[in-house]
């Protein structure tokens, strides 16, 4: 099958042919229709996860993958593939945050700070959940016993001034992906059309230069690939 890989001294991902993967016990085989190309793939492919589980890029941009049989999520009639997987990352993650790790209830203000993919999307699902939603690409500090998620992997570290939170006692919040039931969750909201992603399909084979088209700032929006 053909699958695409990050190879040291390269700008981007390269094809190669490899042998489909035989599923380990307690695993399944899937067969990719979309594979979403995320930016925070860019620090992998920099580097800035080499050597962690986060630092292969091949695990989805190729035909074939496995997964653990536990972690395979129901796709719901309606939802194509290329919605699927921006649901998958781009939706879920802060969905997650949102729902899941800061437990943000209906009258509470949240200021989104950051107009991604992942921000412009957390806006939406605060919005839809009934949050007085605030955006800025300036940074603000939080109000006294107020909550500081983060979301994504915008940098491998964080500045943290302990005195100025401490005593507003300000809590600081670290989401990462999320969870089989919250996946389960997006999905069944963008069915319903209560969330619509913002995805655009390409062919698998155009991978190399999107990814360099995204690197240079020239993609907006998510971008899905089929084999």
């Amino acid at each position: 099958m053909m699958a695409y890989r990050y190879v040291p001294g390269t700008s981007t991902v390269v094809p190669q042919r490899v042998p489909i993967p035989e599923p380990k016990e307690g695993e399944v085989l899937l067969r990719v229709q979309a594979a979403g190309l995320c930016h925070s793939d860019l620090h992998v492919l920099h580097g800035v996860y080499r050597g962690t589980p986060m630092g292969d890029l091949s695990v989805r941009f190729a035909e074939f993958v496995t997964a653990p049989a536990e972690n395979v999520v129901l796709v719901p009639e309606g939802v194509s593939p290329a919605q699927a997987s921006a649901c998958t990352d781009a939706l879920l993650t802060p969905y997650h945050g949102i729902r899941e790790i800061a437990n943000v209830k209906s009258h509470e203000n949240v200021v989104v700070i950051g107009l991604g993919g992942v921000g412009m999307n957390a806006l939406k699902i605060a919005k839809l959940f009934g949050n007085e939603v605030f955006a800025s690409d300036v940074k603000r500090i939080a109000a006294p016993g107020g909550r500081v998620l983060l979301l994504g992997l915008g940098a491998a570290k964080l500045e943290w001034n302990v005195a100025a939170n401490l005593e507003r006692e300000v809590a600081l919040l670290m989401s990462f992906w999320g969870t089989k039931k919250a996946l389960s969750e997006v999905l069944e909201l963008v069915k319903e059309g209560k969330l619509k992603p913002e995805v655009e399909e390409r062919k698998m084979s155009e991978l190399p230069e999107s990814v360099t088209a995204m690197d240079e700032g020239r993609v907006k929006g998510r971008l899905a690939f089929v084999p």
